[in-house]
């Protein structure tokens, strides 16, 4: 296994949209371990290929407080979905970036799993969101898109000045239609 570059904003590669994997080897199956290991180096609980910059359908999750519940899911697709919730979410590769975003409250999931074999879940809470926000990614979207385009703007705004100064010297978070960052301090 290896540690991958997760992508962050403003890199355009995280607008690529993915293509279905038609090949289920063990090159496969080492890919998708090597994104788990990277997810959890980055301490997050979902990442989609795109976001190491591979065009592929392939998005990994853990959700459990362990870390010993990890899950590999190739070329997901939402069959059905009923209802809405809000949740604040956040993303590796838009770093310190926090907004409630609207989902799905409930969804059914078809997938395969590295081996092959095709599966469906009914899917909600965290678990819910977490795949909708990855499956966002493999379409070359992000959880900021779902601002209204002002918000986008300022976040966009944020970002950039944020990235403009030294790495992790703020903290932005976008909460019911507001930004607020905040200075870091660096020990």
């Amino acid at each position: 296994m290896a540690l991958l570059k997760v992508l962050t904003y403003p890199d355009n590669r995280l607008r690529n949209k993915a293509k279905n994997v038609t090949k289920f080897d063990e090159s496969l199956r080492e890919f998708c371990n090597s994104m788990l290991e990277t997810m959890y180096t980055q301490e997050g609980i979902g990442l989609a290929a795109t976001q190491v910059g591979v065009a592929m359908r392939i998005v990994v999750m853990d959700l459990s407080d362990q870390r010993n519940d990890p899950h590999c899911y190739i070329n997901p697709r939402i069959v059905s979905s009923e209802g809405t919730q809000l949740y604040q979410e956040g993303c590796l590769s838009l770093p310190g970036i926090y907004a409630e975003v609207e989902r799905s409250a409930v969804i059914e999931l078809q997938w395969f799993d590295p081996q092959g074999k095709e599966q469906t879940s009914k899917l909600t809470g965290l678990h819910s969101i977490c795949i909708q926000h990855e499956l966002d990614h493999l379409q070359g979207i992000l959880f900021i898109d779902h601002l209204n385009p002002e918000m986008q703007k300022k976040a966009k705004q944020l970002i950039s000045q944020k990235i403009a100064t030294v790495d992790n010297k703020f903290s932005l978070q976008v909460s019911d239609q507001k930004i607020i960052a905040t200075e870091l301090k660096v020990e």
